[in-house]
């Protein structure tokens, strides 16, 4: 590593290397830092190696941003904003999917030129498989927020940075990604702020996915009840309220000689016999929108 971070001691630096010196579990640290440093030793992570990301590049990198469009999109207004509130202190966030693929990666000062060195940038990992003990890494298995300081860390190499992470849901609950946000220890005083920003930002993107959710699944119903409508064998056209033509079926279309994309957003006395349909329409009818 290039750039040298000074890790200030702290009330978990005896625990850290109780676990290093015995390869158990000391009573002194928090249940979900203790679950996190138990699935390191069983994933054979060495405390004091080069724990860093692997990469994807190329192809494999934008395979998983197409996989991924829809949280990345939801997201970028979310970050921007959130990057704006952090302009004055060095940090790094970080937005992964749900096994812990980083989408986006910004940051300032040390802190980002070493996550920069650690890959930790669009297309590394923030798992614990390679980093350990983090944030992000718990809340990608928890599923639930998390702060990770100093020799909490699993890895030595992160001892010198603080982190705050929390979850990313979809509109059935299911974990979809993680947004974290580090700063080096010395503003460690911060890290109750961090986090009220992170969980703001958190909600404002599931916010955004949801909608973006929502509006996919209005898609996905309009796509089938054309499809529906086009294998019937009568011609059928929805007007709305005041008579424009909304949708028309393949038959309708036929029926009337008129491509079908001359008939939507017309009104159906320019393309139906006014006379004939207008008996077919009731005052009522025209509220309901819907003719067949």
């Amino acid at each position: 590593m290039e750039v040298i971070l000074q890790t200030p001691k702290s009330k978990y630096r005896n625990s850290w290397l109780e676990l290093i010196q015995s390869c158990k579990i000391p009573n002194t640290v928090s249940a979900p830092i203790a679950a996190s440093w138990q699935r390191c030793l069983e994933s054979n992570l060495d405390p004091r190696g080069d724990n860093t990301s692997k990469l994807l590049l190329g192809d494999d990198l934008k395979a998983l941003h197409a996989a991924r469009r829809q949280l990345v999109e939801a997201s970028q207004d979310s970050l921007n904003v959130l990057e704006k509130s952090l302009v004055r202190m060095p940090h790094a966030i970080l937005l992964t999917d749900e096994d812990g693929n980083i989408l986006h990666a910004s940051g300032s000062q040390h802190v980002w030129k070493y996550f920069q060195q650690c890959s930790l940038v669009p297309g590394g990992n923030a798992s614990e498989k390679f980093l350990g003990t983090t944030a992000p890494g718990i809340v990608v298995v928890e599923k639930r927020p998390a702060i990770v300081t100093y020799e909490e860390h699993f890895s030595e190499i992160y001892h010198w940075c603080c982190c705050v992470a929390s979850p990313i849901l979809n509109s059935d609950g299911k974990l979809v990604g993680c947004l974290d946000v580090t700063t080096s220890g010395d503003h460690s005083e911060s890290l109750q702020l961090l986090l009220g920003l992170n969980l703001n930002s958190t909600g404002c993107i599931q916010s955004e996915f949801h909608a973006m959710q929502f509006l996919e699944k209005m898609e996905e119903a309009r796509d089938f009840t054309g499809n529906m409508l086009n294998h019937l064998e009568h011609g059928i056209i929805i007007l709305d309220p005041t008579g424009n033509i909304l949708h028309a079926n393949r038959r309708a279309g036929h029926l009337l000689k008129t491509p079908l994309q001359h008939l939507l957003s017309k009104h159906y006395g320019q393309v139906v016999n006014a006379e004939a349909l207008g008996r077919c329409l009731s005052r009522e009818e025209r509220a309901h929108g819907k003719v067949t």
